[in-house]
């Protein structure tokens, strides 16, 4: 956090001087500071290969992946489960609900990005 706190010191001395500073925010920051959804197309500026991945599985019919709405992420070592809904891990993913799945993958990996 004190990370953040220092780059927005340094990004408003720059704007207050009427400075330029060579460098970029990912598009889902500025759209979370102007309010606006963060969306799939969003990915792609932040990881084309786990984009077409997401791209993928709205495309095509979800029930072969065996997918839930719950992810395994490693922590130390141990594989751990998040849902991302609750009780995630206990909905699969169909043609019904893979845009709202789609939706939370998205904001699960874009978010601590620009928290």
């Amino acid at each position: 956090m004190r990370y953040f706190k220092f780059i927005g010191r340094v990004v408003s001395m720059a704007v207050y001087h009427g400075k330029l500073i060579d460098g970029f925010f990912i598009r889902p920051l500025y759209k979370m500071m102007l309010g606006r959804k963060i969306s799939l197309a969003d990915m792609e500026a932040v990881d084309t290969e786990y984009y077409k991945s997401l791209r993928f599985i709205l495309e095509e019919d979800p029930a072969s992946l065996d997918l839930t709405f719950s992810v395994d992420e490693e922590h130390f070592g141990e594989t751990v489960t998040v849902d991302l809904v609750p009780d995630g891990r206990k909905i699969s993913v169909t043609n019904i609900n893979k845009r709202e799945y789609i939706e939370n993958m998205v904001l699960f990996s874009i978010l601590p990005l620009v928290s």
